[in-house]
């Protein structure tokens, strides 16, 4: 306990605090726009017009509406951005000159919001055959590679975590060549996400957890590359925390990528529902 509140780890320590606080408000404020929109009221519009615009291999939608409050009219835009072409000119093809729910701050008419909820039945009311064309199912071969990936990725993970907290607390728990190996295999494992993560038609977001813990580690490895001097303290460097960092971040990241697209095969999408992603 001594080695662990040692003052040459407080550095590291309030890193690692700041990078879940970070992750938490983060959370706390998405959580809190969604609460306050979900009060605002009710009026409803008209879609204008919309767009498909790519970057880097993603597909970005925007949809232009106006809505009126009282005697004034207003305009606004939704944005989704989606892995497939087909998908995202799918969602303009149903929403083109559509009445839809709009959602408008009573305390300034300007601001507006389009519930996705609300656009998914009109998307899903499309004839099935538009609909299907646009269903990716994921081979026998292909669901079995995701699912050793996230055994692989949670188990690089676990061990990554332990390695850094052994050392972290002063016990090397892992000899100097597992370690090496951990954070290569991260590195090999990444990229295999990578793959399969540009291979997926269509993804959706990623639960709340997941979503709130790699933000962390994200943040986590940014502040450590930033904030945390380099050279020696207590025979361990600071740059073995950025090394550490990373490498959790690598295991974790593609943890969500699989973990993800494993979701996306348990929920095959029927001829009713489709295949939606948020991004």
């Amino acid at each position: 306990m001594s080695s662990l509140l040692s003052s040459d780890r407080w550095p590291e320590l309030l890193t690692l605090i700041a990078a879940l606080g970070l992750a938490a408000i983060q959370k706390g404020w998405r959580s809190f726009r969604m609460a306050q929109s979900q009060t605002w009221p009710l009026t409803y519009g008209r879609t204008l017009r919309n767009k498909v615009s790519d970057k880097n291999n993603l597909f970005r939608l925007k949809v232009f509406y106006s809505y009126r409050v009282g005697e004034e009219s207003y305009q606004g835009e939704f944005e989704k951005t989606f892995r497939d072409e087909a998908e995202a000119q799918l969602w303009a093809d149903a929403l083109r000159d559509k009445q839809v729910s709009v959602h408008y701050d009573p305390e300034n008419a300007t601001r507006s919001r389009l519930w996705e909820s609300d656009l998914l039945p009109i998307v899903q009311s499309l004839p099935p055959r538009e609909r299907t064309a646009n269903q990716h199912p994921l081979p026998a071969w292909e669901r079995l590679l995701v699912t050793a990936g996230v055994a692989a990725a949670l188990t690089g993970c676990g061990l990554s975590l332990l390695d850094f907290f052994g050392r972290f607390s002063g016990k090397a728990w892992f000899s100097p060549a597992l370690s090496t190996g951990l954070f290569v295999a991260g590195l090999a494992l990444a990229g295999l996400a990578a793959v399969e993560r540009k291979r997926a038609a269509t993804r959706r977001a990623a639960p709340e957890w997941v979503s709130f813990a790699l933000h962390a580690v994200i943040y986590f490895a940014v502040l450590s590359s930033f904030l945390l001097p380099l050279g020696k303290t207590s025979g361990r460097s600071s740059r073995d925390t950025r090394d550490f960092s990373y490498q959790i971040l690598l295991y974790f990241g593609a943890f969500e990528v699989f973990y993800v697209r494993l979701k996306d095969a348990e929920e095959e999408p029927s001829p009713r529902s489709g295949t939606f992603a948020k991004m």
